[in-house]
């Protein structure tokens, strides 16, 4: 097991009543994340997005050093190593270990949390390209009841293809549904549940997690709200996979808006994209007001 870097956070400045845990992108850690998000303003000339939510304390992880395949086994900071970003799924066994080791350390941030009184409806999780997908990964097996909400900005779903695979067996489509098929981050409605549970026990097998028997704990995370952005222009992860992604998690039920910038690569759009997050943080904390 991988020793992760203690994590950079930012603390609340009033009352601290939620907490927001995002993980940087491969290559990058949590204080340069961080320092250039938190400092961003929602509206051109507003305030940074951090003196918003004095309430709110910010975690930014820093994931550890591991060997790139695809890079010659050049060590860099990876949450999983991934040998292609044009296809996900070559060489996916590359994947495991790194989603595995990065899951147990998001599960226990997000434990740590809950043990100092801030119960999970009022913890935010999310995470920007490959922390995007790692966040993600995370959420869906961590069991239990949802979280105040998911952010993900230029991301994908890793083992995308497996989960639409075991979904695709209901024979329900958007094809059949008479769906528009032009906006493809609309969401899919809800599929069967022991479908939804045969996905998430995918996931969680598949990095070794303990099974656990059939219930309804499982797939309450997947009440979890979820606020996707992704660059039209993004170079390095296709605005497809961000599309994926959008698609696996709405067959999955959840409740997923999802936005293409389209003069944006790979990055977040400041201040729209940045505003938008503000006002999906806003709305989790006042589901859970009193």
């Amino acid at each position: 097991m991988m020793t992760y870097p203690e994590p950079f956070a930012v603390p609340p400045t009033a009352a601290h009543t939620h907490t927001c845990i995002l993980l940087h992108g491969r290559g990058g850690d949590g204080p340069a994340f961080g320092a250039m998000l938190l400092v961003s303003p929602a509206i051109t000339g507003g305030p940074p997005l951090r003196t918003l939510f004095p309430e709110v304390k910010f975690v930014l992880p820093t994931t550890c050093k591991r060997r790139a395949a695809a890079l010659d086994r050049m060590p860099i900071r990876q949450w999983f190593d991934i040998f292609s970003l044009v296809d996900t799924a070559e060489r996916e066994g590359l994947q495991v270990e790194g989603l595995r080791e990065t899951a147990a350390h998001v599960h226990g941030l997000i434990g740590e949390e809950e043990r100092a009184g801030i119960p999970r409806e009022r913890i935010f999780l999310g995470g920007l390209s490959q922390g995007c997908a790692a966040a993600v990964h995370a959420l869906l097996t961590l069991g239990g009841g949802p979280l105040a909400g998911f952010v993900g900005m230029s991301g994908w779903f890793p083992f995308a293809a497996q989960a639409l695979d075991i979904l695709k067996s209901s024979g329900v489509g958007r094809e059949e549904k008479g769906e528009d098929e032009e906006d493809v981050f609309e969401s899919a409605s809800s599929e069967p549940q022991d479908l939804r549970m045969e996905v998430v026990t995918f996931l969680r097998d598949n990095i070794d997690l303990p099974s656990l028997p059939p219930s309804d704990s499982l797939l309450r995370v997947l009440e979890t709200r979820v606020l996707l952005g992704h660059g039209g222009l993004d170079e390095k992860v296709a605005p497809a996979l961000g599309a994926r992604m959008a698609d696996v998690l709405g067959k999955l039920g959840m409740d997923v808006r999802a936005t293409v910038y389209p003069q944006l690569g790979h990055w977040y759009q400041v201040p729209e994209q940045v505003g938008e997050i503000a006002a999906f943080l806003r709305e989790g904390m006042q589901l859970h007001e009193g």
